[in-house]
């Protein structure tokens, strides 16, 4: 069965090109000021002047705004942050592939399968467990803390996103590319988040998706005055305007990009853009003030008669309701974000470890223990000040000290706001194909938001199912969960280390390994140990038939076959290594696949079945028979007919290629990896593409299929 063991991450240079001073500053309902917005270069502290349009949300994979109007259109490249109002639907119309066939041709009967649940009487006999010489150590045997297993779900109110093909979100929640750049919290019970285009709103019970009438502006920054008084601004001077009920836009004057958002009340707010606009509004529509000769990253101020704005080269400017004067200068590359407390505290921070500090007389370079890029700054009326950078750092200036806060992650965080000292949110972008970090600190330390991992946020690379209520999944940290198609249960882990591969014969048989010398078995009640090698290969996958064979490939050139109460090595063709997944129809027909590769075992030797001296990627490999066997990979596809080896469209094969392949029947079988794609027994159909990083598939006799990937992704599609 397919590990998906290998992760394989795409790599997206997003230039950050800087109008100025896009940065951001975060401002709450105390007066101050909002979050900055300006990307890390993830630890390169060369100072240079990136060029216009550097917006504050402009990070890697973040801001498709900038990057051109298409990017922020429904449809971005790769979907990055799922924002494709028109592909994502709680009321998306049921997937119309075909329902599995109860009946197969008689040339593709099969014995058992390694993925299809058996049949409830198949359990293991009494005599199937290791022999008493086979035993775990005594450190590896059932932990001593293995009690009840820790239960999951959906927190109360919380759903998972379904794509126009009825692929479901299971875990993360609401979405598994939930990547957010911006926060403000307007209450403990009010928090608004951006993603991309969308705005999220938290109410203290549920998480939605708010609709604001447009689907093309890519927002940079929020900020609000109360529940009823919201503000998004953006691309192309998009300002949308939230009174409680519905969003309405207001005319901005201007088609520039915007980059922050700040304000004191519901009658003075004020905006920061490109080529130096900034706007101001009265509570009577939006004017432009004097335009600034540098734009700006991040605005705030006291009032309209003394604004302050973060920008380039180093530079901090104000403004006195007439004229523009020179702060700072020179002072590193750029300032992405300013906040004050008042007119005698005020903060800018910026690019290569600088923070400036504002007395009220005289600006000053404070000394810092962390130099990164840091693009947010925040504090409450009277508590810490709180710098973020996008190298996962936060500084905490308090008692007349910068420290390090010590977080539960290490992604960027772009964007910090709070409704008070004991009450304050961080997000970030995280990396393509993960939920960015959502972090809450109520004064007990800053700890993950868990509305959105339900689950698990470890990578997740195999899954098999007893039956259709009994569903494992295997992952990194020795990660095993237990589905019941409603709930989520994590049983104890076997060892500390990455499982890659799962197979059994009933809930209470089946066999996990990974990145051990050993597989381990789950009785029901807890784990034994079955030696397979002394030299720990990591073993990629596993497969086997009712209760005599069992088979195992791994990163190694040898197979390990189980046959009379005990494990074996077999060498495999060729000294080849790295075998990624197995399958068979029997004790004597059983393939495995490597990249250009495929072996077969014909009960006595591993043998040659097929091969390209092509790069093919060969990954994962499945079928519903000895006539009718599947072949993905990264570069090519195969079907075996039972005669011949051909050439095939999966249509999953670019990036990272197909990394996991099952079915229910020859009429219904799923192949997913980069792309994720469905084959009715006439044609293979690219499906709307739920997440990129998925690396196991298997499909249930009832129509359910579950699929598990990178960074905790379970997603469901739902059978008819």
């Amino acid at each position: 069965m397919k590990s998906g063991f290998i992760s394989v991450t795409f790599i997206f240079s997003i230039a950050l090109i800087a109008i100025g001073c896009g940065g951001k500053a975060t401002y709450g309902g105390d007066g101050s000021a909002g979050d900055a917005v300006v990307a890390d270069k993830g630890g390169d502290r060369a100072v240079q002047d990136m060029g216009p349009d550097r917006g504050a949300a402009d990070s890697a994979a973040v801001d498709l705004a900038d990057q051109g109007p298409d990017l922020a259109a429904p449809d971005a490249a790769m979907d990055l942050a799922v924002v494709d109002l028109g592909g994502w639907d709680k009321g998306a119309s049921p997937d119309q592939a075909a329902k599995p066939d109860k009946a197969t041709a008689a040339d593709q009967k099969v014995s058992p399968d390694t993925k299809q649940p058996p049949p409830p009487d198949q359990g293991p006999p009494p005599d199937q467990g290791p022999p008493p010489d086979q035993g775990p150590p005594p450190d590896q045997g059932q932990p001593a803390d293995q009690g009840p297993p820790t239960e999951g779900g959906p927190p109360p109110g919380v759903k998972g996103l379904c794509s126009v093909d009825n692929w479901c979100w299971v875990n993360p929640l609401p979405h598994g590319n939930f990547r957010p750049h911006r926060v403000w919290a307007g209450g403990p019970n009010n928090i608004y988040f951006i993603d991309s285009s969308v705005p999220w709103r938290w109410d203290g019970k549920s998480l939605s998706k708010l609709t604001t009438g447009t689907t093309t502006a890519y927002f940079k920054d929020l900020w609000g005055s109360s529940a009823s008084d919201v503000y998004l601004v953006g691309h192309k001077g998009v300002i949308r305007h939230y009174d409680g009920g519905k969003w309405t836009t207001q005319p901005s004057t201007t088609t520039e990009l915007l980059n922050d958002i700040w304000g004191t009340s519901k009658s003075n707010v004020m905006v920061a853009g490109a080529s130096g606009v900034v706007l101001h509004n009265a509570g009577s529509g939006w004017k432009q003030l004097k335009t600034s000769p540098h734009p700006g990253n991040g605005i705030w101020g006291t009032g309209p008669s003394k604004i302050y704005l973060a920008c380039d080269q180093g530079r901090v400017l104000s403004f006195d309701g007439s004229n523009w004067a020179g702060e700072v200068y020179g002072m590193g590359s750029r300032f992405n974000a300013i906040w004050g407390r008042g007119p005698s505290e005020i903060y800018a921070v910026g690019n290569a470890g600088v923070i400036a500090r504002y007395n009220g007389t005289a600006w000053s370079k404070e000394t810092v223990p962390v130099a990164g890029d840091f693009i947010s700054v925040w504090g409450s009326a009277t508590g810490p000040v709180y710098v973020t950078d996008m190298g996962g750092n936060m500084l905490k200036y308090s008692n007349k000290t910068w420290t390090v806060e010590k977080l539960p992650t290490n992604q960027g965080l772009m964007s910090i706001h709070g409704t008070s000292a004991s009450d304050l949110f961080v997000v970030g972008p995280g990396a393509a194909g993960s939920v960015g970090p959502i972090l809450r600190n109520t004064g007990s330390g800053w700890k993950p938001f868990k509305v959105l991992y339900s689950i698990t946020d470890q990578k997740l690379n195999d899954i098999w199912a007893a039956s259709n209520t009994d569903i494992f999944i295997v992952g990194g940290g020795g990660t095993v969960i237990r589905h019941d198609g409603t709930k989520a249960t994590q049983l104890p882990p076997p060892m500390g280390s990455e499982l890659g591969t799962i197979w059994g014969t009933s809930a209470k048989n089946f066999l996990v390994a990974g990145d051990s010398s050993k597989a381990y078995r789950y009785t029901g009640t807890g784990w034994n140990a079955e030696t397979l090698n002394s030299n720990k290969p990591y073993i990629s996958a596993l497969w086997g038939q009712g209760t005599g064979t069992r088979v195992a490939v791994a990163h190694t050139a040898t197979a390990f076959h189980y046959a009379w109460g005990s494990w074996s090595s077999q060498p495999m063709i060729g000294n080849v290594k790295y075998w990624f997944d197995v399958w068979g129809t029997g004790p004597a027909n059983i393939y495995a696949v490597s990249g250009s590769y495929i072996a077969r075992w014909d009960g006595l030797n591993w043998k040659m079945a097929h091969q390209t001296t092509s790069s093919a990627g060969w990954h994962a490999i499945w079928g519903s028979g000895p006539s009718d066997i599947w072949v993905s990979g990264q570069f090519q596809d195969l079907h075996y007919d039972g005669s011949s080896w051909s050439k095939v469209a999966i249509g999953t094969n670019y990036g990272s290629g197909a990394r996991g392949i099952h079915g229910s029947s020859a009429k219904n079988i799923y192949a997913v990896g980069s792309s994720t794609a469905h084959y009715d027994g006439k044609t293979w159909t690219k499906q709307k593409n739920v997440s990129s990083y998925l690396n196991s598939v298997f499909a249930l006799p009832n129509g359910d299929v579950y699929a598990v990937g990178d960074h905790g992704v379970i997603v469901r599609k739902k059978g008819p």
